[in-house]
């Protein structure tokens, strides 16, 4: 069981607990997509937008490229739901 799931739903503590951990959850995702992007942006701008070099167009440029691999992880994460059970499931299976 989770703390979120004990609480109950009708609790204050329960709806502070949920948005806390929804803010974390979204900060956490923030830093963690720092590293991916600072790798795949160079390349990215040099193969698709050489000819915006230097331009105040960039930073929005890159800021796109930030929305569209944030889409294409939620696609992903919407495709495949519970992804951790499964994998837990089949580890269990494989190793005990």
């Amino acid at each position: 069981l989770t703390i979120i799931t004990t609480l109950g739903s009708a609790a204050f503590l329960y709806s502070i607990v949920k948005l806390s951990y929804s803010f974390v959850v979204f900060i956490s995702f923030a830093l963690q997509f720092y590293v991916p992007v600072a790798f795949l942006w160079p390349w990215v701008s040099d193969k698709l937008f050489n000819r915006y070099k230097g331009r105040p167009c960039m930073i929005y440029l890159e800021l796109c490229f930030r929305y569209f691999l944030v889409l294409v992880l939620c696609m992903i994460s919407v495709i495949v739901p519970h992804l951790g059970h499964s994998t837990t499931k089949v580890w269990r299976e494989k190793f005990s």
